[in-house]
């Protein structure tokens, strides 16, 4: 399920000029090590032209793998102003941006108001928006430790009604 309001790839072009959430399948994942700033390409949904994830090399680091590897046949999602290269619409990552849809929180507020800044947002928004993406992944880290102590929980005491061994409430097999 898709984050509320997020956009397919077929709908970016249309948006083109918009901060926008928009989530698709990569289905093609390229570094491009010797090209000018060593871009890593996503496309989404289609090999080429429906849809493009930009990382410029300096953000790479941010990313636990390499990004053409990480994210490789995945369904992920992006927030930020979609602009086009020779007619294919893309978003650039300004790194821990990129996620599935399930570990994605669209940005809001002032975080969000700069990313309509793009590429020439000023130090202290780059500051506000990595705060931002920073800030939900502790969210959705700590709701994932709850759901894990819950289902422990929950899996302790479906074992504290049974008084095992199972054997006990086998009968006896000839």
């Amino acid at each position: 399920m898709l984050p509320d309001g997020a956009l397919t790839t077929s709908d970016a072009a249309a948006n083109v000029g918009r901060v926008e959430v928009v989530c698709g399948t990569v289905v093609r994942a390229v570094y491009a090590e010797t090209s000018n700033g060593s871009p890593t390409f996503l496309n989404l949904d289609k090999a080429s032209g429906r849809f493009t994830i930009v990382i410029w090399g300096d953000y790479r680091g941010l990313f636990d793998d390499a990004p053409e590897v990480l994210f490789a046949d995945e369904l992920v999602c992006i927030q930020g102003p979609i602009t086009t290269y020779k007619g294919v619409p893309q978003i650039v990552s300004l790194g821990r941006d990129i996620a599935p849809p399930g570990r994605f929180l669209p940005l809001t507020g002032e975080a969000r108001d700069c990313l309509a800044d793009g590429a020439d947002m000023s130090i202290y928004c780059t500051v506000i928006v990595d705060q931002a993406h920073w800030e939900n992944e502790q969210y959705l880290d700590a709701l994932d430790a709850v759901y894990e102590d819950l289902y422990d929980d929950i899996y302790d005491d479906l074992y504290d009604e049974f008084d095992y061994p199972m054997d006990d409430y086998m009968p006896d097999m000839p």
